[in-house]
């Protein structure tokens, strides 16, 4: 009987692990109720731009979380940004923390200059609009999947050229602002 129950222990120990639904970088947002963020749009963004924006905001203030985003044009937090140039990435999100208290005080998206944008599904750009609502993701906290059966998820960590799927958001996505910020 030992024996079987070792033999049963160890091949739970062995069975692979499921994906993860979400990831969950370990910060927030201070709570509020809804938590609200102001984003920034800032003139360095095309105007037609702001729409496609706008609607990326909504994706994420309406999968019914205690979560909402709203826009400015100057308060000079949680910036949008375009056309700074970096190596790779298509676009970069930058933290800023309460020191200590895992409590994130502001957030910056820049978008690389070095790629061709578009919002309008340019088969041979990339799909600013995509990308807004995965950075959008980093600032609620959650982190990048690169696991083979996360590739419809927003926050997948890879994008081509014309992608448009990551303007919605996937049920996983949704699980993983209301996992962090609560059920309005």
């Amino acid at each position: 009987m030992k024996r079987l129950i070792i033999m049963i222990v160890g091949a739970l120990l062995i069975i692979p692990k499921g994906a993860d639904a979400y990831w969950w970088t370990g910060n927030k947002w201070p709570q509020g109720n809804p938590t609200t963020v102001t984003v920034t749009i800032t003139s360095s963004i095309p105007s037609a731009w702001a729409y496609p924006f706008g609607v990326g905001m909504a994706q994420w203030s309406n999968a019914g979380a205690k979560f909402r985003f709203v826009t400015s044009t100057n308060s000079g937090h949680n910036v949008a940004l375009k056309y700074l140039w970096f190596e790779s990435a298509l676009a970069l999100t930058y933290i800023r923390e309460g020191i200590g208290n895992r409590t994130t005080s502001d957030r910056d998206i820049d978008f690389n200059s070095k790629y061709s944008w578009d919002v309008n599904g340019a088969s041979n750009k990339y799909d600013a609009h995509a990308v807004f609502v995965h950075e959008l993701g980093h600032w609620l906290t959650l982190g990048d999947l690169y696991n083979s059966v996360d590739t419809e998820k927003t926050m997948y960590g890879k994008a081509g050229l014309g992608e448009t799927k990551k303007r919605t958001l996937h049920s996983d996505d949704i699980a993983g602002i209301r996992g962090i910020y609560g059920l309005k």
